[in-house]
């Protein structure tokens, strides 16, 4: 699955930068990324967003 961005941009609630991923042929995202530069690090046995599962409609035939 090959995503790329779809827009970058400051969120107005909170003010941590945004990253849309998405579809080369869609406008919208389908993953929205938050950077928090200064989040705390985790212990390395902590379970990170390194795995996810995405449901996408069947391609049409």
């Amino acid at each position: 699955m090959r995503l790329e961005v779809k827009g970058q941009h400051q969120d107005n609630e909170d003010g941590l930068d945004r990253v849309g991923l998405g579809f080369h042929d869609s406008k919208r995202p389908l993953l929205i990324l938050k950077h928090r530069p200064n989040a705390k690090n985790t212990p390395h046995d902590f379970a990170g967003l390194y795995h996810y599962a995405i449901l996408v409609q069947d391609r049409k035939a």
